[in-house]
Order: C-alpha cells, then structure tokens, then sequence
C-alpha cells in the first residue's frame, strides 16, 4: 500500500510544469497587436480601400499598395503599423484604441518618378471593441 501512496505523491511534481507551460501559453495569447500584454478585448478593427481618384475615366480606382497607420493620440499604440494591401486595395488592421493618421501608397501612383503619399480624408478614432469600416486611403490623380 505504501507503494501506492508514493506515486500519488509524485503525480502532483509531474503535472506542476505542465500547468506552467499552460499558464504561460495562454498569458501570451491574452496580448494585444503591440505584443506588451493588452487585453484582446480592447483592440479595434479598421478597415477600407486605397484608390486612385481623379484623372481620366472611370474615376475612382482601386489600387494594391501599402497602407501606414501613424498614432496622434493613443492608449497603448505607440509606434505606426503598416499592412500591405490586397491587389484589390482593401485592407484591414487590428489596432490599440487611439486616434491614427492615415497614409499609403501605391506602385501604381506615381508624380515625377515617385511614391507620394497617399492620405485619409480625416483622422481614423479607434476605440476598444470598435470595428471602423469604409476608409478611403486617396491617390489624387490629376
């Protein structure tokens, strides 16, 4: 009977690392976009086009690119992130809660040889849980 009581003395030292691994694991999937342990429940969704406007027909026209989210007032974002864009144009970025300029640019926009930046129209406010939607990343063509 001792034998018995011996090993279930033991199992507890076994499964002590495991739960440590575990606890670890789950720690890291609880950090935001930045990486320094916000909750994933305060981050924010944006999403929207880089386009060329202007110009000759048909007008407005979507464009692949680059898109840079630069932090003005922030919680938590303190460095700019940028994400390509599909070859459609459309992107979406998970951000910390702040207020975020908004610039991007395109292979297909060019004035004198160069990539000029592209620009939102206004200031995109990311709040926690937020989901912004239909932000026009614009190319003035003239």
């Amino acid at each position: 009977m001792e034998a018995s009581g011996q090993r279930s003395k033991k199992r507890p030292l076994v499964l002590a690392p495991i739960l440590v691994v575990l606890t670890l694991a789950f720690a890291s999937c609880a950090s935001g976009p930045s990486g320094r342990g916000t909750a994933v429940t305060n981050i924010g969704t944006v999403s929207g086009q880089l386009e060329l406007v202007g110009g000759p027909s048909p007008g407005a026209r979507d464009v692949p690119g680059f898109v840079v989210f630069n932090p003005i007032r922030q919680t938590g974002q303190a460095e700019a992130v940028g994400r390509n864009t599909t070859s459609q144009g459309t992107f979406t970025v998970t951000l910390l809660p702040g207020s975020y300029r908004v610039h991007g640019y395109s292979p297909k926009y060019k004035v004198d040889g160069q990539e000029p930046a592209c620009n939102a129209a206004n200031i995109v406010i990311v709040k926690p849980r937020s989901v912004v939607n239909g932000i026009n990343v614009v190319c003035s063509v003239k």
